[in-house]
């Protein structure tokens, strides 16, 4: 059985906070945001909602 791994560095930002800082996505799909990841600038990124 695998150990669950302890994540550490995070923090917990509000939806009411983060639809400031979304945009329509196509095809109706609702607000999203455009995750970043500043440890791995190559990465491809994929919008993400609110929720998730």
């Amino acid at each position: 059985m695998a150990t669950a791994q302890q994540t550490s560095r995070q923090h917990l930002i509000s939806r009411v906070l983060l639809k400031q800082f979304t945009m329509r996505a196509p095809k109706g799909s609702g607000w999203q945001l455009l995750p970043i990841d500043l440890r791995n600038p190559g990465r491809v990124h994929k919008l993400r909602s609110t929720s998730t």
